[in-house]
C-alpha cells in the first residue's frame, strides 16, 4: 500500500508540474477574466436592464449560478487528456503496469478536481473586490461557498473523467450538445431552482435528478442563504453519492476500454 500510494503521488506532482506549465493562461482566464467578465454581465448589466435598481440580490442570485459554467469546462480540459490518450499515445497503458488502474483513475480526478478548486478559488472574492455593492454578501459563509465550489469541482471531475472514459473525440461536440447543454440550462445556470418550479411543478421536480442543480443550490445558499435554496447539507450528500457514483462507473467504462487485469 506504501508503495502504491508512493507512486500515486509521483503521478499526481506529475500532472502538476506538466499542467501547470502548459495550462498557465488558465491562471488569467479563470482568476481574472472569467469572474471580472461574469460578474460585470450579471452583477452589473442584467440585474439593472431586467431587474431595475436596487435588485442586486437578484443579480447576486443569477451570478453565483454562472460559476458552474466555469466549473465543467475548467474540469473537462483537465480530463479530456485521459480521451485523447487512449486514443493515441496511450500513456495510460504505463500508468497501469506500475498503479492500480482505478488509482490511477482517482490520481486523474484528483488533480483535476484540485486545479480547477485552486484556479476557481478566487472567483468570488475577486468579484466582491471589484464590484462591492453589486455582489451582495450580507448573509454569505465565505467557509461553505469555497466548500461548495471544491465538492463541485470534485463531482464536474468525475463527471467529466466518465465521459473520458465513454465517449470518442469524434463525439464531442454532440455530447455537449445533447447532454450538457441541457444539464446546465436546467442545473440553475441561468435561474435558481425555485423559479423553476413556480413555472412548472413537474419540471422543478425533474430537477432533483440533475448533479448540477445540487451545486448551484449549495452555492446560492452559501452565498445568499434562505429558504428558497435546498439546504446546504443536502446538497453536499447529493453532490457526494453522484461524485462516487460517476467514479464506480467510470471503473466499469475504464476496464471495457483498456482491457486490463
Amino acid at each position: 500500500m506504501l508503495r502504491t500510494m508512493h507512486i500515486f503521488c509521483v503521478f499526481l506532482w506529475r500532472d502538476f508540474t506538466l499542467g501547470w506549465k502548459s495550462k498557465n493562461s488558465y491562471l488569467i482566464n479563470y482568476i481574472l477574466i472569467y469572474p471580472m467578465l461574469y460578474a460585470f454581465t450579471f452583477l452589473y448589466l442584467q440585474s439593472n436592464i431586467y431587474f431595475g435598481a436596487h435588485q442586486q440580490a437578484m443579480g447576486t442570485a443569477i451570478f453565483v449560478g454562472n460559476i458552474l459554467l466555469a466549473l465543467i469546462t475548467l474540469s473537462n480540459k483537465y480530463t479530456n487528456e485521459l480521451m485523447f490518450d487512449l486514443e493515441q499515445n496511450r500513456f495510460i497503458d504505463y500508468q497501469i503496469s506500475l498503479l492500480p488502474p482505478r488509482f490511477v483513475l482517482l490520481e486523474r480526478i484528483t488533480f483535476a478536481a484540485l486545479c480547477t478548486f485552486l484556479m476557481l478559488m478566487p472567483y468570488f472574492p475577486v468579484a466582491k473586490l471589484v464590484f462591492r455593492d453589486q455582489f451582495v454578501t450580507t448573509n454569505t459563509s465565505w467557509i461553505a461557498l469555497e466548500i461548495m465550489v471544491f465538492v463541485g469541482a470534485f463531482f464536474c471531475s468525475s463527471y467529466n473523467l466518465l465521459m473520458s472514459c465513454i465517449l470518442r473525440t469524434a463525439q464531442i461536440s454532440q455530447f455537449w450538445i445533447r447532454i450538457n447543454q441541457p444539464l446546465l440550462i436546467l442545473g440553475g445556470f441561468w435561474v435558481p431552482r425555485y423559479i423553476i418550479q413556480q413555472f412548472s411543478p413537474l419540471l422543478g421536480a425533474l430537477t432533483y435528478l440533475n448533479p448540477l442543480m445540487y451545486v448551484t443550490e449549495g452555492l446560492r445558499q452559501a452565498a445568499i442563504g434562505g429558504n428558497q435554496f435546498l439546504p446546504l447539507w443536502i446538497c453536499l450528500v447529493m453532490l457526494l453519492l453522484f461524485t462516487c457514483l460517476c467514479i464506480i462507473t467510470s471503473f466499469y467504462f475504464f476496464k471495457k476500454r483498456t482491457d486490463h487485469i
